[in-house]
């Protein structure tokens, strides 16, 4: 049921006709289904995937249904691992595992990555994603009363982001030293999707370390099958191995009473 409908090649025909990309908090559909990605927990070396399976009612309201939670085991030495997990119902059990996620993003639990981390000077332009990042000027301000010194400043780099609207946003960063001490207030926007830092003071006058991260696009693709009446061939099995045993002790309640 998981076919893939999205507008992102997996990696040919096979692997897009049998698995589904989902990005998470959005629901896609997936068979007779609806299935979001909700949630990533990472116990010891295991991340646990949580996703909701819903359905939709005559009115097109979705309404939950049941919960899988398929895992993967990390291990740098011996291969990771993949565990399924199974919804079971009378008349059919959902299987499910995760195809494909991002790891290492994902043990981290960080939703950003970086994307650039080089000097700029005042009018230098970075096409970063959707965005255009230009360092308008850098000016300098005491941290503290009293003048500025090495251990008393602070250097503000102002930026406008672009985006692809040619609409303007207006970001600041700082490079802070207070009584000796560094520390960086940086700029942040989930909005935007980015983060920007000021990471240090560049070599030649006029110019920033700067480091941009992006947010990152949190997904993972899945497999999920559904096998219809398994539970009637567990009862055939059951009934078969009782029909076994009943007639193995009747073979041997004969054979006692023969001898």
């Amino acid at each position: 049921i998981s076919t893939n409908t999205s507008r992102y090649d997996l990696g040919g025909n096979e692997m897009n006709r049998e698995n589904q990309l989902l990005i998470k908090n959005e629901a896609k559909q997936l068979g007779p289904y609806w299935v979001k990605y909700t949630d990533v927990r990472r116990e010891k070396n295991h991340l646990y995937y949580t996703l909701d399976f819903m359905k939709k009612d005559a009115t097109g309201n979705l309404h939950h249904e049941f919960t899988l939670v398929p895992s993967i085991n990390v291990n740098s030495r011996m291969g990771n691992v993949y565990n399924p997990d199974t919804h079971h119902a009378f008349d059919k059990d959902v299987f499910t595992f995760i195809s494909y996620a991002d790891i290492m993003a994902d043990a981290t639990g960080d939703e950003y990555k970086n994307v650039y981390k080089s000097e700029l000077a005042i009018g230098d332009t970075v096409p970063v994603s959707s965005y255009l990042v230009v360092l308008d000027s850098i000016y300098v301000r005491k941290q503290n009363p009293g003048k500025i010194s090495v251990e008393n400043v602070r250097i503000i780099a102002v930026f406008t982001l672009i985006d692809k609207y040619m609409q303007k946003h207006p970001a600041e960063v700082a490079y802070v030293i207070d009584q000796g001490k560094v520390s960086h207030e940086n700029f942040s926007s989930d909005t935007l999707g980015l983060r920007m830092a000021f990471e240090n003071i560049g070599k030649n006058p006029g110019r920033m370390l700067l480091r941009i991260d992006e947010k990152r696009f949190n997904y993972i693709v899945v497999k999920a099958t559904i096998f219809p009446y398994i539970s009637l061939m567990w009862i055939g099995v059951l009934i078969m191995f009782t029909g076994m045993a009943v007639s193995f002790y009747r073979n041997t309640k004969i054979s006692l009473k023969k001898d």
